[in-house]
């Protein structure tokens, strides 16, 4: 560690002096003064500290891109999912319909497609036996139907899709807000996914004047005020959005654990010390 000398001014006395010979004349004060040398901490620690927050690495709040009742809710609050479960769906009929009917349009668009390609009996006039099929006009025609068909099918899939909201990530289901029967307008959030297995540190306070000397990278110390316990990270992101706090210009800095203890939760209230 790198010690630096510091000189503190200490007053040991006052000397007068005077002329003996002109009383009169004007008293000089003269303090005198030792130096002192104080060894410092050679500048290891920043000074600067900021409150934060503990926060799940991975968590989504999800909604639907349409609207529509509620069908079935498969997940309750606080249970574990795995990625691509199905957790709500709507009951939208009219995307149901237009899924059988895709689906039936393109069950009629191969079955004409097959009848072209079917070879004909022909009996020609020298009694020649002749297998034809459509002419390769109407074969094009008919795979193009078959096409158009085709992609109406991947459209009605795709949108009835929308109906139901899978898991993006492992893991557990924190809040709840649908229930069976319920309308569910589009971009309301009906449920809050959290990775409750890997968490970050949020500061709420890191005001204008101290980011400029926060670095990504950096090493801080995090202690947890719940836990009264101290925990090493390092600065991961740096917002580049400034927030306002109490009428205060602050930056939100995100800080990687590098060793988290089984007891750490959502929500609890730490102290970030800038290193």
């Amino acid at each position: 560690m790198t010690r630096t000398l510091r000189f503190v001014l200490t007053t040991l006395s006052l000397v007068t002096i005077s002329c003996a010979n002109d009383p009169a004349t004007t008293q000089l004060v003269i303090p005198l003064v030792t130096i002192t040398p104080v060894l410092s901490d050679g500048g290891n620690s920043s000074g600067i500290t900021a409150s934060g927050v503990v926060v799940p690495v991975h968590v989504s709040e999800l909604s639907f891109s349409l609207s529509g009742p509620v069908k079935d809710v498969s997940v309750f609050t606080g249970e574990t999912v795995e990625i691509g479960q199905t957790l709500i769906v709507l009951h939208v009929p009219e995307l149901e319909y237009g899924v059988i009917a895709a689906d039936a349009a393109l069950r009629s668009a191969q079955s004409y497609a097959n009848l072209q390609r079917f070879r004909r009996t022909i009996v020609n006039q020298k009694g020649k036996t002749l297998y034809l099929t459509g002419p390769h006009e109407v074969l094009e025609v008919a795979d193009a139907r078959v096409a158009v068909a085709q992609a109406g099918l991947e459209k009605a899939m795709a949108e009835i899709q929308q109906t139901s909201l899978a898991a993006p990530f492992d893991g557990t289901v924190v809040a709840m807000n649908a229930t069976v029967g319920q309308f569910i307008p589009s971009g309301q959030v009906v449920l809050t996914l959290a990775d409750l297995a890997e968490f970050e540190i949020e500061t709420t306070d890191l005001n204008e004047r101290d980011v400029p000397s926060v670095r990504l990278g950096q090493d801080v110390t995090v202690y947890v005020e719940a836990l009264e316990l101290d925990l090493p990270g390092k600065v991961s992101r740096i917002s580049p959005l400034a927030e306002i706090n109490d009428g205060d210009v602050v930056y939100k800095a995100i800080i990687q654990l590098t060793d988290q203890p089984a007891e750490l939760r959502w929500g609890m209230k730490v102290s970030v010390k800038f290193e």
